[in-house]
């Protein structure tokens, strides 16, 4: 019984972190993810990291960011986390900077809005699942075995 209330739990935590992933554009597909931010953006990068140890970043000046979840020809079963930054066309007044940066009166005196989001999702079987129909835990036998260097 304690089990059961295990599992079902950690599958209602899983929606419920997972939830705000999918309200935004994440893409799976042919063995990448991209995300499309929901406001117009440069200058992105997309940060992911998975089971086994998996990191990957990849940086667009202009479009969306694609990283690779390939392996040895196959995407690992398990939880992914992902992160893009980047910034908006918007200015936003700069504070003044009281250091001497040798600009004088050529200083520029805004930035640019930034713009960060994250969110999560899971593979298993090699296809991606929704944080609902995910189990709680991911078969060992799908599991691949973290690479030493």
């Amino acid at each position: 019984m304690k089990k059961a209330c295990l599992i079902i739990m950690s599958m209602a935590m899983g929606a419920m972190v997972a939830t705000p992933a999918m309200a935004k554009s994440v893409y799976v597909s042919a063995g990448k993810v991209s995300v499309q931010p929901q406001a117009q953006a440069k200058n992105l990068t997309l940060t992911v990291s998975g089971p086994n140890g998996f990191f990957e970043k990849s940086f667009r000046k202009n479009g969306t960011p694609d990283v690779s979840l390939m392996h040895k020809g196959q995407m690992a079963d398990g939880q992914y986390t992902w992160e893009l930054t980047g910034h908006t066309n918007e200015r936003v007044e700069s504070y003044k900077n009281g250091v001497n940066n040798g600009r004088g009166d050529n200083a520029r005196k805004f930035s640019y809005k930034a713009v960060q989001e994250s969110g999560n999702f899971m593979i298993l079987n090699g296809v991606r699942v929704r944080a609902e129909d995910a189990p709680a835990e991911v078969p060992a036998s799908r599991v691949t075995p973290k690479t030493k260097f």
